[in-house]
């Protein structure tokens, strides 16, 4: 599960990205210069991240928390101490991607399989 969210929320940053190099408005979103860099290169990540099971782990949980921070802290200053304009829409969708990212990363994590050796002995 973590690959695939690690796959989607990385193909999404990816195209917000791209759209940021040819707009500075689009969906109600303000694109900027670092956000636009910061879209692309958390896209780039995730979908780098997406083909092995423990990155795409630690993908889900830094990103999580730092789009959760990202999007609490965009209610509090719409321009995020003069870095980058957040506009409401924005604000949301860290908050939502931040959600899933998180809860990915912490709460659906891989199980172990266990199998039992001939003599009996557990293997994890």
């Amino acid at each position: 599960m973590a690959k695939l969210a690690a796959r989607v929320i990385g193909a999404f940053f990816l195209m917000l990205g791209i759209v940021g190099l040819f707009t500075e408005h689009a969906f109600g979103m303000h694109f900027d210069w670092l956000h636009t860099t910061m879209h692309l290169l958390i896209g780039g990540w995730g979908l780098w991240a997406s083909v092995q099971e423990s990155a795409s782990q630690s993908f889900n949980r830094l990103l999580g928390v730092f789009v959760l921070a990202l999007g609490a802290l965009g209610f509090f200053t719409g321009n995020l101490f003069g870095l980058m304009h957040l506009e409401m829409v924005e604000n949301l969708i860290h908050l939502a991607v931040g959600a899933a990212a998180t809860y990915v990363g912490f709460v659906l994590t891989p199980t172990a399989t266990v199998r039992k050796t001939r003599s009996g002995r557990v293997l994890q």
